[in-house]
């Protein structure tokens, strides 16, 4: 569960994107997630580096890549959901948010949050728009299907921030 909420913390990705989230959705040599199911469709996001690092321990910890159990495909498994996927995790937060004594606080908070941090550092609203997955406004944005740099950039930027925080 805590890799979880790390994930949401660091990715502004939605809870239902986390929780359904596969091995084969993390491209580490493009630094980004290839989601196919989200809101708003198929959507490649950046992510930063620690991202990538938390799947790696995750990996150490007993979570498998598909490659080596094929029939745990999330980075969430879930041990008794028909999806195989982490089932729990709405349930999980509530209780370690109650814990922490931040009531009020929710997966949401976390996407909203993360994209508060990525204005503080100074970036655009298209630039945040493109970290969160939001539909591009633009004909281009729709032929376009890979990151750049600058937007794999901001993302390493923005989740180092998050990630000191958490540390």
């Amino acid at each position: 569960m805590v890799i979880g909420i790390r994930l949401l913390a660091l990715t502004g990705c939605r809870l239902g994107e986390i929780i359904k989230l596969r091995w084969s959705e993390i491209d580490a040599v493009n630094q980004s997630l290839c989601l196919e199911d989200t809101k708003e469709g198929p959507s490649i996001r950046p992510i930063g580096q620690c991202v990538l690092e938390i799947c790696s321990k995750a990996q150490l910890h007993g979570f498998h890549m598909p490659s080596q159990q094929k029939n745990r495909p999330y980075v969430l498994p879930g041990e008794h959901s028909r999806s195989g996927a982490y089932g729990g995790m709405r349930k999980a937060l509530r209780k370690f948010m109650k814990q922490a004594d931040l009531e009020g606080v929710t997966a949401h908070t976390f996407r909203h949050t993360f994209a508060s941090v990525a204005a503080d550092l100074g970036y655009a609203d298209a630039t945040i728009a493109s970290l969160l997955g939001h539909a591009g406004a633009t004909v281009t944005s729709r032929y376009v299907h890979v990151l750049d740099s600058v937007l794999v950039s901001a993302a390493d930027r923005v989740t180092a921030h998050i990630n000191s925080w958490l540390s």
